[in-house]
């Protein structure tokens, strides 16, 4: 019923990175429905009074015609390790609703907290962010997300990151790694250990 959808940082009842939002959601609404949008996808946005202090996770779900808002209080995941999972025919290039084939990839994180996939010999995306890598010097994300994020573009834009292709044998020359998305804040972001991506 809704087969594409936006999450959408809440900062004390303020939309986060919205110009990114309005504008992946154009995009992904003309590549789905292979027309212009007909409403405005910010219009309707309306953050009741208890979400209105802290952090929020707002997620709108879409179809052709109609939005569906659910907010709730964010509650972050403890990512400290990544399984490497290999799909070569994996296509998650827009915001789709059914996440069964990434779920399915979830399955064999092992003793892991995440997954971490790899496409083609490249790395691409963990199962529900970007990923950032750090050589020592600069914060690289692969070129080839599954996903181009609103957040990873933003600090594409700002120049935190720059894109590289990263294969699986390149691991070993980063220190570390952190994880991007609507949701997190890249500073304050914790790093995951490059020895903690299990092979």
């Amino acid at each position: 019923m809704f087969p594409l959808f936006e999450t959408i940082c809440i900062k004390d009842g303020v939309c986060q990175n919205m110009e990114y939002h309005i504008e992946r959601f154009e995009s992904a609404y003309f590549s789905y429905f292979e027309q212009m949008a007909v409403y405005d996808f910010a219009a309707n946005i309306s953050i009741p009074k208890e979400y209105q202090e802290g952090i929020c996770k707002l997620m709108i779900r879409y179809n052709q015609v109609e939005q569906k808002f659910i907010i709730e209080h964010y509650q972050p995941r403890k990512i400290t390790s990544l399984k490497l999972v290999v799909d070569n025919a994996i296509n998650y290039e827009l915001k789709y609703s059914n996440r069964s084939r990434i779920e399915h990839l979830y399955q064999m994180r092992k003793d892991c907290d995440d997954i971490l996939i790899v496409k083609n010999g490249l790395v691409t995306d963990t199962s529900f962010s970007n990923i950032a890598f750090f050589d020592g010097s600069q914060w690289v994300t692969p070129i080839q997300p599954l996903l181009k994020g609103t957040m990873r573009q933003r600090l594409l834009n700002d120049s935190v990151i720059f894109e590289e292709n990263i294969k699986v044998e390149d691991l070993d020359a980063y220190v570390s790694c952190k994880l991007i998305n609507a949701m997190k804040d890249f500073n304050t972001e914790k790093e995951i250990k490059i020895e903690n991506i299990k092979k």
